[in-house]
């Protein structure tokens, strides 16, 4: 029998929801957190464990080519990566205006 087991029928969603009550987050903090772990480079990624940057800004930033992360990144650490995500998002959204 299943004891204990999920069911056959699971889902992903199901799932992300039981991750998200033992981590005691959100699922949508898990969803951003799998993007960011996909898509950015490891030096974006070493950022976060050292607590120098959020998931909002290293989101924003991962979402562009690797070669763009790298400059960001490069250009000025953790202070740069901030101002210009900010920088960005602003553009982003006048431009969606």
């Amino acid at each position: 029998r299943n004891r204990g087991r999920p069911k056959l029928t699971t889902t992903r969603k199901d799932i992300l929801r039981h991750l998200a009550e033992a981590m005691n987050v959100s699922v949508r903090s898990i969803e951003r957190a799998a993007r960011i772990q996909r898509y950015a480079v490891p030096e974006l990624l070493a950022m976060i464990d050292r607590g120098e940057l959020g998931l909002g800004p290293t989101e924003f930033l991962a979402q562009f080519p690797h070669d763009l992360q790298r400059g960001v990144i490069g250009f000025g650490g953790a202070a740069h990566v901030r101002r210009w995500v900010a920088l960005n998002r602003r553009a982003f959204a006048e431009d969606a205006a």
